[in-house]
Formats: structure tokens, sequence, C-alpha cells
């Protein structure tokens, strides 16, 4: 069952994301709109190979939780309600084995007959709070097309293992982990946005993995 977010919940809820969080996933955006600005964008390969790296856990995920959790309590809420955005963060990794640890999810999805933004937040072990903006959007948001969601966070976590994030982690013990599924505009599917970020070495790592095929595309 899902609950309307109390007020001091919502500080938590908005709390996931640190201010170098937000300025890491601006930079990933301004990258893909370079991508985006492609005048024949590249067709990638049916699926790419799987990673070298595993995520232990691989129950509690975005894919899953998205569909057990997030996409029901939306659903309740708006018949019509569309995904915008996923993400979880992992806070001061020290070890390889703590990548993609159970966490808590939050989900973004905007409804075109109300024009407002709803949060569902899905803990752990299933708990869902769901909170909704009570300003109008002027501006709608770009969906994810979730029938192109095929790579769950952990082929993303471990393809990031895979593309320098075992060694930049390992070299930067205490490093947060931020996750961030979102569309583009030129690629059908969507994409995850994986960052590694270490504030008092100032050691960024990010990879961006087609959410359909699981290719780095970045």
């Amino acid at each position: 069952m899902f609950q309307r977010i109390r007020r001091r919940d919502i500080i938590l809820l908005l709390g996931l994301m640190s201010l170098a969080a937000v300025a890491v996933i601006v930079v990933a955006l301004l990258i893909l709109r370079d991508i985006g600005r492609q005048e024949k964008v590249r067709e990638l390969p049916e699926a790419a190979p799987k990673p070298t790296h595993t995520i232990p856990n691989q129950m509690v995920t975005g894919l899953n939780q998205y569909n057990q959790m997030a996409k029901p309590a939306a659903l309740a809420w708006s018949s019509d309600a569309e995904l915008i955005a996923a993400s979880a963060k992992w806070h001061q990794l020290l070890s390889l084995s703590q990548v993609g640890e159970p966490t808590l999810w939050t989900y973004h999805f905007y409804s075109p007959s109300k024009k407002l933004k709803l949060f569902v937040s899905v803990e752990a072990d299933g708990q869902t709070q769901i909170f909704v903006h009570p300003l109008e959007v002027t501006l709608p948001p770009h969906p994810v097309a979730t029938e192109g969601w095929l790579m769950d966070s952990s082929v993303a976590l471990a393809t990031w293992l895979d593309h320098g994030g075992s060694e930049v982690l390992q070299n930067n013990l205490g490093l947060d982990l931020i996750i961030q599924l979102r569309s583009t505009k030129k690629l059908a599917g969507p994409v995850w946005i994986v960052v590694g970020i270490n504030e008092q070495t100032n050691t960024t790592h990010m990879v961006v993995v087609d959410a359909t095929k699981g290719w780095v595309i970045q």
C-alpha cells in the first residue's frame, strides 16, 4: 500500500539528490543534448555483451520497484501518469560489494490530464509514499518510453564498474554513486546515467548506458 507523503517526509525525498549530484546530472544532460544534436543518430547493434562485473542484488532494482510499487501507485493517482525519470543514490561506498545494494528509489511521473507532477518514493522494503507537486506544469516533460526499458539498474551499474568505475571506486573510498533513468530526444529508448562522485578528492566518473540494448553511449 502507498500513502501520501507528509510535509516532513518531503524534505527527506527532496534530499535524495545533493547539490553536487544535481550538478553532475546537469552535465550529463548537456552531453546527451549534444548527442541529440547529431544529424544522424548511429544505430546500436542488437545487444551489448553482458558486463563482466555482477551486482549481487537482483531483487530491489529500478525496474522491479517500478513495476511492483511505483507504477501501480502512479496509475492509482492518475490513469494517464507517465514516467519521467527514476533515480537512486548510494552514499559513501567503501567496497564493490556495496554497489547496487537495496536502497530508496524515487520515481517522477507526469499526468497530462491533471497537468501535475507526482513523486513516488519506494523504500528497499517496498514501503511507498507519494507527493503531488502543487504547481501546474506549463511545459510538459518528455516521458520515458518504458516499452524500451529493458536493461535494469543492475546492468547499468555493472557496466559502470566495467568502464572504469571499479578502479575509480577502489581509489576513492567513500564515493557516492548516483543513477538516473531518463529519456533523450534522439534515442528511441531511455538511458541510464551513472555517476560516481567523491567531493573530498574532486573525482567524478560518469557512464551513460542505453537502457534498451545495454551499450555505452558516453
